[in-house]
């Protein structure tokens, strides 16, 4: 735990009381257990506008991660840019400065700290002063959220997190940290301005952390780093430049056909990636009135990258795979620096077909690769 930031203790019993405290000025989403056959767990309203009755008696502590990732709480899934009625703009849109007024403030409670990084890529992707244009839909829920990330403490199999330089109570783009301790407490770490004022929220809930509370966090996150699976490289971990070399010299290699053997390009593995961003943009129009629409696309569906004339320059599912491993293990380094995989491990787990990022990984680190 960091010196000088301001730590507060939280009964377990009294989580709900201050979910529903933050809920009197923003919506809050928490991790809720799902009543499917799966038992997922996705964030979910529970306190505030648009909060499911009943939600708040299915928030879970207890999951490894959350099916999907936050990133859809910024970037939704499909969102209407603006609506039109013959020449003339209505709702939302840009020039109408109507989207700064209809982003609700938003708490995402429970983020694990693999998905607040991966909104920190995001944010170089769509926040405004990063690019050379700012989107002002995700732009304006990002100003108005706040991100509680809540440590691991149990890291499942298929994470790797510490692989991609980081780890399992990471703050880098977390507002606050959450701790679980002994005793049934909590202990709440603010890391920004942001979390600092809503460790204000519900005076009468907190408690100060003392020492002893310090020392048991900074051990609870010194172990679960040590539960991570170790990734069975030479580094043990992925070399940022040595793989990006690798995968460039390797354009042509014959792994990748083997790879797409058993990939059916179903898209899963780029709708579940919290730092997947790609997206289409269509108008659905009846007579002289319609809408503008943004959806999620995936650069593993064959008309991703389709030309008007036909033509499509990855033809091939070999060469729609390849791009996704490209981008994240490549392009984005030569770009920004950065891999764009936080090893959360979604699409080891949801891939139907086992395909396993950790396998591309290991076979572009080893020597001569």
């Amino acid at each position: 735990m960091k010196g000088g930031t301001t730590s507060q203790v939280l009964e377990r019993s009294r989580l709900a009381e201050l979910l529903r405290a933050l809920g009197n000025s923003v919506i809050v989403y928490a991790p809720v257990a799902s009543r499917e056959p799966e038992h997922v767990v996705e964030l979910e309203p529970v306190a505030g506008p648009g909060a499911r009755q009943g939600a708040m008696e299915s928030v879970t502590l207890e999951y490894a991660n959350t099916r999907h990732s936050p990133k859809r709480l910024f970037f939704p899934q499909t969102e209407t840019m603006f609506r039109y009625d013959n020449d003339a703009l209505a709702g939302s849109a840009p020039a109408s400065g109507a989207i700064a007024a209809e982003a609700p403030g938003i708490v995402a409670f429970g983020v694990r700290p693999c998905d607040a990084l991966a909104l920190t890529y995001l944010d170089k992707i769509f926040a405004p002063g990063l690019t050379s244009y700012g989107d002002p839909y995700y732009t304006r829920r990002r100003e108005r959220s706040t991100v509680v990330a809540f440590a691991c403490s149990a890291p499942c199999g298929s994470c790797f997190c510490t692989a991609v330089g980081r780890g399992p109570a990471g703050t880098q783009g977390a507002d606050v940290l959450v701790t679980s301790i002994s005793g049934g407490r909590l202990c709440f770490e603010a890391v920004t301005d942001k979390g600092s004022a809503l460790l204000e929220t519900g005076a009468s809930l907190w408690s100060r952390a003392d020492g002893a509370t310090k020392r048991e966090v900074e051990a609870a996150h010194a172990a679960a780093a040590k539960a991570v699976p170790a990734l069975a490289t030479p580094e043990g971990r992925v070399d940022r430049d040595a793989v990006k070399a690798r995968m460039d010299k390797g354009f042509e290699d014959p792994i990748w056909n083997r790879l797409t053997e058993s990939c059916i390009g179903c898209g899963a593995c780029t709708y579940l990636c919290p730092t997947c961003h790609c997206f289409d943009i269509a108008d659905e129009q009846h007579h002289y009135q319609g809408r503008r629409i943004r959806t999620w696309d995936s650069c593993q569906y064959p008309q991703f990258t389709r030309h008007a004339s036909g033509h499509n320059p990855r033809p091939a599912r070999k060469h729609r795979l390849r791009q996704r491993f490209m981008h994240k293990f490549s392009y984005t380094v030569e770009k920004s620096g950065d891999i764009y995989c936080v090893g959360c491990g979604r699409c080891v787990v949801h891939c139907p077909v086992n395909l396993d990022i950790r396998e591309v990984i290991r076979a572009f680190s080893a020597p001569g690769a």
